[in-house]
């Protein structure tokens, strides 16, 4: 898996780390985007989403890069960024979204027209890395799972590499 489930309280507690602003500062924008982990730069996707608000690319780069280091690189995150009217900004990393994490895991395909399938080791894996940034009960995660799953036309078995 693409994050280190023993280090968990470490990673809650850097997801959660924000800068404090005061309250005189505007809020310009509210911005959510995807960006690859430990791959900032101001090429595409990063830097034309925030070109066009004026503020400071490299410093974004360097600061997302050095919080994203307990990620491997390459993956996914989502980032909610607040842009302030003073150029200044503050954002947190979220982490991968359930298609995503889905899609990284190995997932055997049998024939053509034989639907996937996903163990229930990997499904409470990716619960446990989910878990770490939402604030939602693990039942109502447990139906997002369970969602994202038929949309994408998958079903969850027992254990698919467990030898009988």
């Amino acid at each position: 898996m693409y994050f280190n489930i023993s280090l968990m309280s470490k990673l809650k507690a850097s997801l959660i780390i924000t800068k404090a602003k005061t309250r005189g500062d505007d809020i310009l924008r509210k911005v959510r985007f995807l960006a690859p982990a430990q791959s900032a730069t101001i090429a595409p996707p990063i830097g034309p989403i925030l070109g066009q608000f004026g503020i400071n690319i490299m410093e974004f780069c360097k600061q997302f890069n050095d919080r994203s280091k307990h990620i491997e690189p390459d993956v996914l995150v989502f980032v909610d960024l607040i842009l302030y009217r003073n150029k200044s900004f503050v954002f947190t990393i979220r982490t991968s979204p359930i298609s995503f994490l889905v899609n990284e895991e190995n997932l055997e395909i049998e024939d053509g027209d034989v639907p996937l399938f996903v163990d229930l080791s990997s499904m409470y894996k990716m619960l446990k890395i989910k878990a770490l940034d939402s604030s939602v009960s693990e039942l109502v995660l447990m139906r997002c799972f369970f969602g994202t799953m038929r949309s994408m036309h998958l079903q969850i078995c027992n254990d698919l590499y467990k030898e009988i």
